[in-house]
């Protein structure tokens, strides 16, 4: 069994050199990814200004109360700076955090830079749509919003084309240095960059139901044995489309489903019904009492069939709610050991982790916005440390059947 202590040593002699490597050529990729990000400042404030062009165009005057002006301006602006600090932090934490994780050390930092986002986005609109669009309808108003659309259209082609240089150079990375710390982790294993879990895997395990699946992707892709026991996962960013009805009126919105590494193992017991292990966020927000009437409200909503199943492990039972189709068959499945096996795997990887034992296997699914084996721009790459913990975390995947105790198989299961 590989030490943490030599893998230290496996760093020195297989992979420092290739580290290297790519912190010389880390430049490009940083370049790119800036303009890329100013791509999207320049487009908020194409159509930000283009919003605020047209209120200072429409003829308030002619209501003849001239607090209406005022009152719709400010209404807008209110609008549209909700709705701009609302994606720029949602964009930050999504893309920015987990390429950059130097730069968003402290937890304001993303509230922080979103609302310099939003400065610069109504300071530079403010100035065009007041200054170039002009006040008036008339052909130059018509040709100077045509050329603002125009020019972000055109804009769009060099932006995917650095969009791609910033990605192209992640995949690099991963291609030179994860097959090597993959091997020395685990020989038997295997790793594919462009490649993730099924999307009928995914759905099999009914941890994540969906009314609509709109968008499917993934990155990352690992197989392998631990002893006996058949394992595989992967990074996977889920979308999902659902339709309500309103007030006669249909409503679409796409919302995240799912974003992290979704897992999947044989497990070691023979089992008939379903059982899910969720984060008990009831109890989180509203303490052990609220939060129990509140699990037991919501039983068999999201999944039919299924009840909620009082553990009695407390250390458990505070961070998980179970469901499960047959309550007797969750008590079986969910040991003592296992129980305590899984707090101690939620509290390594310390993510919101959810679980499905389902059709004979267990489905994890470890929730985040990182992207867990990009590498650090802003940092040095070469650092070991930032290395290690690629290592640390696919080893505690690796790891995961040894650590649950998949590999001691029950009764007829082989």
């Amino acid at each position: 069994m590989n030490t943490e202590i030599s893998f230290r040593q496996f760093y020195d002699t297989h992979l420092r050199q290739k580290a290297i490597s790519f912190n010389r050529k880390k430049l490009g990729a940083i370049i790119a990814g800036f303009f890329c990000r100013l791509y999207i400042v320049i487009f908020f404030i194409s159509i930000t200004s283009l919003i605020l062009g047209f209120l200072n165009m429409f003829p308030f005057h002619e209501f003849g109360v001239p607090a209406i002006e005022y009152f719709f301006k400010g209404f807008f602006l209110l609008v549209l700076s909700i709705i701009i600090v609302g994606h720029a932090r949602n964009r930050i934490k999504e893309d920015l955090v987990p390429k950059y994780p130097g730069l968003f050390k402290i937890e304001q930092s993303v509230t922080i830079v979103a609302l310099v986002f939003w400065a610069i986005v109504l300071v530079g609109s403010w100035f065009i749509g007041t200054n170039f669009l002009g006040k008036e309808f008339g052909f130059a108003f018509f040709t100077k919003w045509g050329g603002t659309i125009l020019t972000m259209a055109f804009l769009m082609l060099p932006f995917k084309l650095l969009e791609k240089v910033e990605a192209n150079f992640s995949t690099k990375y991963k291609n030179a240095m994860l097959p090597e710390i993959v091997k020395y982790a685990n020989p038997s294993a295997e790793y594919i960059t462009d490649k993730f879990i099924e999307q009928t895997v995914f759905e099999e395990s009914s941890l994540f139901p969906a009314q609509t699946i709109w968008d499917y992707k993934g990155s990352d892709y690992f197989n392998g044995k631990s002893d006996k026991t058949a394992f595989e996962f992967s990074q996977l960013h889920v979308i999902q489309r659902e339709e309500r009805r309103s007030n006669g009126k249909s409503e679409t919105s796409y919302t995240d489903l799912f974003k992290g590494i979704f897992y999947k193992a044989d497990f070691n017991k023979n089992f008939l019904g379903e059982t899910f292990v969720v984060p008990d966020i009831s109890r989180e927000f509203f303490g052990s009492y609220l939060g129990e009437i509140l699990n037991k409200k919501t039983e068999g909503l999201v999944r039919k069939e299924t009840k909620l199943v009082y553990m009695e492990d407390v250390e458990f039972e505070k961070l998980f709610a179970v469901f499960s189709s047959d309550q007797q068959e969750a008590r079986y499945i969910l040991s003592p050991s296992l129980m305590q096996k899984i707090t101690a795997l939620k509290n390594k990887f310390s993510n919101d982790m959810y679980l499905a034992f389902r059709k004979g296997s267990l489905y994890i699914g470890v929730s985040s916005t990182e992207d867990f084996f990009a590498p650090n721009l802003f940092g040095n790459i070469d650092d070991y440390e930032t290395i290690e913990k690629h290592y640390l975390l696919i080893k505690n995947l690796f790891d995961i059947a040894e650590e649950l105790g998949l590999n001691t198989r029950i009764w007829t299961k082989e």
